[in-house]
This record gives structure tokens, C-alpha cells and sequence, in this order.
């Protein structure tokens, strides 16, 4: 199994969730990939992979709800299964978190799982001047611009 990592590095307990997924995957049929973060993560960590075709299986983020979301609008035209591991404040989308993940990993190792398709919004803002285009997966909020409040 090939894993993609996404993180955010200024929540709590990264670390500790990045050596719980290095271990719970450490075998030869696993491989770690980081997506983002590359510097930081070569600097902080002894696995390092760069995956440079995002051949992965799953991808694993590590943060909150925005953590999750960015990795969605930065990967999601690879369509592959996201896992979030909720490090952050937020964590309504997340389905783990640093206390049940080795849990949640022993069930993926053993292909004890349900992926729920979820669809996304492209959206485009036309204005007189250009065309703005966004990957929307939460809502999409449509308002009259900056409020005077």
C-alpha cells in the first residue's frame, strides 16, 4: 500500500501522528510518500519518499477541516481516498484522530472499510475584467462582497 501524506506542520501532535503512521506502515509492502511540506518534513523526519507521479493508495492528512480541504483542492483530480487525522481545532470532517489511529489503520491493513464518494463544486466567478475558478468540497458561499460589519 502506497501512502500519500498531507500535513499541516504547525498543528499539535504532527510528529507523534507522522512516527504512529511510519510505524503501523513500516513494512516492505508499504511505502510513505509526502505531498507537501517537503522541507520541512526532510528536515524533522528519518522517512522521507517524494512521490513524484502521486501513485498512492490513500492519502493521510494530518490537521484540521482546512487541512483537510486544502488537500482536497490540491489532489483531488488524483481521486484517491483521503483520510483525515484530526490535529487541529476543528475536526468535523476528520474520521480520526492521534487517540484511535493505529485503530483506523489495523482496519485499512486489513481492508476493513467503507470510502464514501463525496462530490465536488468547480465553481467559476465571472466579473468584467477575468474568470476566477475554484474546487469547492464543503459549501460554496455566495455573498455581495465584503461586509461593512
Amino acid at each position: 500500500m502506497r501512502i500519500g501524506i498531507y500535513v499541516n506542520k504547525n498543528k499539535a501532535f504532527v510528529k507523534d501522528i507522522i512516527d504512529i503512521i511510519s510505524n503501523n506502515f513500516s513494512s516492505p509492502d508499504h511505502s510513505i510518500f509526502f505531498i507537501n511540506e517537503l522541507e520541512y518534513l526532510k528536515d524533522n523526519f528519518n522517512i522521507y519518499n517524494e512521490n513524484d507521479d502521486n501513485s498512492y493508495d490513500f492519502i493521510f492528512t494530518i490537521g484540521g477541516d482546512g487541512t483537510i480541504l486544502s488537500a482536497i483542492r490540491s489532489e483531488y483530480i488524483h481521486q484517491k481516498p483521503i483520510l483525515g487525522i484530526h490535529a487541529g481545532n476543528l475536526g468535523f470532517l476528520a474520521e480520526s484522530d492521534i487517540n484511535i489511529c493505529k485503530e483506523v489503520f489495523d482496519l485499512i491493513k486489513e481492508s476493513k472499510y467503507k470510502i464514501e464518494k463525496r462530490y465536488l463544486f468547480d465553481v467559476q466567478v465571472h466579473d468584467n475584467i477575468k474568470v476566477d475558478n475554484y474546487i469547492c468540497a464543503n459549501d460554496v458561499v455566495l455573498s455581495r462582497g465584503t461586509s461593512a460589519r
